[in-house]
């Protein structure tokens, strides 16, 4: 009984040293915790990402008031406290920035002065320069700097785009540049396997091609789902024919031919009727196969 107990003591203790031993390092900033991170023995906070204030520079990780070196082992719980310098302030200065998309170009203006305005005018193919706004409202260059600025380049365009979407149709993908105020010409119909093409929409109207375009705009195809009826061949003990499916209100192309032993095809018949080719079927139908008997001759 004894070496058992002793046995199920060393096993324990045995899975309790074979765990890896953690600890915690607790981050503070002029006295108030900002995290707390759980560090496996023998690792150090090398991963931890620097703390940021406004105003001043991170420089580095107190321990007892002392620089801690990041790459130290961790090897107990510990409390470090963030060390910081303040960003010295410069002269009273602001930056103002000419923003033309990839372009971009700053001037420094002593505080109460004005910006010089660039002494050409940004160019963009196709649209007119309309002048360097400070948000929505045209910048007065008469106006004195006390503060940061960014200056955006407007423009106007002379010419827009008109997409043809073919909204999952077969044709030629359209994209036409025509004159602002101007109406786009007619493309052709497109076509959709299942669909019926009734038209072009804008905005989710129809759109018959009669008012102008002042903005780059998407036209798009719209398509009425097609109705199918079943036609089915009773061949009559003849082979076996597939049945197939017709749109509503059309004509079938062709007829398939059975074949009956002894017996020569004639027509397929509908109602008791032989059936026409030409006629238009607008509900399910069965076709019957009409044959005639091969006599054959007996000489005397």
């Amino acid at each position: 009984m004894k070496k058992r107990i002793l046995m199920v003591i060393l096993i324990m203790l045995c899975l309790t040293g074979c765990k890896n031993k953690t600890y915690t390092v607790t981050l503070l900033d002029d006295g108030k915790e900002i995290d707390k991170v759980i560090i496996n023995k023998g690792d150090n906070i090398s991963k931890i990402n620097n703390p940021k204030k406004d105003g001043y520079l991170f420089v580095t990780w107190l321990l007892d008031g002392k620089d801690y070196d990041k790459n130290a082992k961790v090897n107990n719980d510990i409390i470090l406290t963030a060390s910081w310098t303040k960003v010295p302030s410069g002269p009273n200065t602001h930056t103002v920035t000419f923003n033309f998309g990839s372009y971009m170009k700053s001037q420094t203006v002593d505080d109460g002065e004005t910006v010089e305005k660039p002494r050409e005018d940004p160019i963009l193919l196709k649209h007119t320069f309309l002048g360097w706004y400070d948000g929505e409202e045209l910048y007065d260059f008469s106006r004195k700097v006390i503060k940061d600025i960014i200056l955006v380049a407007k423009f106007k365009k002379n010419r827009v785009i008109v997409n043809y979407d073919l909204n999952g149709g077969s044709g030629t993908t359209i994209q036409v540049e025509i004159d602002k105020g101007t109406i786009p010409d007619r493309p052709k119909d497109p076509s959709k396997f299942g669909y019926k093409f009734i038209g072009w929409i804008l905005g989710g109207q129809p759109y018959n091609f009669d008012f102008p375009i002042n903005d780059d705009t998407t036209i798009k195809a719209n398509y009425q789902a097609l109705e199918y009826v079943k036609v089915t061949y009773d061949s009559d003990g003849g082979n076996l024919i597939k049945s197939e499916m017709v749109i509503v209100g059309s004509a079938l192309s062709s007829l398939p031919t059975p074949v009956k032993e002894g017996y020569n095809f004639k027509y397929w018949e509908l109602s008791g009727n032989k059936f026409d080719i030409n006629t238009k079927i607008d509900e399910n139908i069965t076709l019957l196969a009409i044959y005639e008997e091969i006599i054959d001759e007996i000489d005397e």
